[in-house]
């Protein structure tokens, strides 16, 4: 039987802990089948910066043409 990857995104309070008891407990339900945990930076103070618009709109795009073509070359 093949294997699924899924990625989930959601927010928790800032706070150390809250974030290091998510962790754990993802880890206690996944094990070994947990291959990534990340925390995104606080990117606020960006959202009106031309370059970081710039930035967020190409990889936007690139996102979605990797998308277009993994969906295209399925096997």
């Amino acid at each position: 039987m093949g294997k699924r990857k899924i990625n989930l995104t959601f927010e928790i309070e800032d706070n150390d802990f809250i974030q290091q008891r998510v962790e754990q407990r993802l880890f206690g339900i996944l094990g070994k089948n947990m291959i990534d945990f990340r925390v995104f930076p606080n990117t606020e103070h960006l959202k009106e910066n031309k370059s970081f618009k710039k930035l967020v709109k190409s990889k936007r795009e690139a996102g979605l043409e990797l998308d277009r073509f993994i969906n295209n070359n399925r096997k």
